[in-house]
């Protein structure tokens, strides 16, 4: 991509594409996903939004959770911006990193509101991996352990870190990252959106876009059974977003 392009040019340079299994265990699915062009039209420079959100499993309610935490992303980054907008100001990689944050704190209570009306939805919540891409940048915010990869140069790097116990004992050096396959607390989460627990610190990152850089987003069950060193291949080995999926 050619630094001279139009922000639109550029855009339209991207290739996308999504697919969802229900595995071999569930007998439904609780992933929901965003792809999302707001490059075009009235309120160009918007980006692109992408997120992949997993309804946690084995409670009441995930599917329900993951997909208002989608619909209300979209709903919020577009109001959100679109006030930007009106008041004169850009539409800078800062400022939508302040704004997903703080959207994450929004979908948080609503989902925890909707929890309470419902005895069927009691105790729903959701992993929530959104991505905004820019032009040459991406601005991150993330809860839970969904994920968000980037293939440059053949170099796979998790751009995303993991809310779960296990990661934390990995990181105060209680545990060895080649044992979590094993423990038996792998997929306890220390933070998802629309528990009883209200949201902690939200993850966000502003990095850098090159041409040539590939990324997945994904839920942990395509990680728990998938390495990375096999998702690093598949993803350097093919060019079309769908023979990759």
């Amino acid at each position: 991509m050619s630094k001279e392009n139009s922000s639109q040019q550029w855009f339209e340079r991207i290739s996308v594409a999504f697919r969802t299994d229900i595995g071999l265990k569930r007998s439904a699915n609780e992933d929901s996903w965003i792809i999302e062009d707001c490059s075009r039209g009235r309120y160009e420079g918007l980006g692109m939004i992408f997120a992949v959100a997993d309804g946690l499993g084995g409670h009441k309610g995930g599917a329900i959770a993951s997909r208002m935490a989608c619909k209300s992303m979209l709903t919020h980054y577009y109001e959100h911006m679109k006030y930007l907008i009106h008041k004169g100001l850009n539409q800078q990689s800062i400022q939508v990193r302040k704004t997903l944050s703080s959207m994450m704190y929004k979908i948080d209570e609503a989902i925890r509101t909707k929890s309470h009306t419902d005895e069927a939805l009691a105790d729903m919540g959701t992993t929530l991996s959104a991505m905004v891409l820019l032009k040459e940048e991406a601005v991150l915010s993330h809860i839970g352990d969904s994920r968000i990869y980037r293939l440059r140069d053949m170099k796979l790097t998790q751009l995303t870190p993991d809310h779960t116990f296990v990661q934390e004992m990995i990181d105060e050096g209680e545990m060895r990252a080649e044992d979590v396959a094993t423990h038996p607390l792998r997929h306890m989460l220390t933070q998802a959106l629309g528990t009883e627990e209200p949201i902690g610190s939200v993850f966000t990152d502003i990095i850098s876009v090159e041409a040539g850089d590939k990324f997945l987003l994904c839920s942990d069950g395509l990680t728990n059974m998938v390495p990375d060193n096999i998702i690093s291949q598949v993803l350097g080995s093919k060019t079309n977003p769908e023979n990759i999926v």
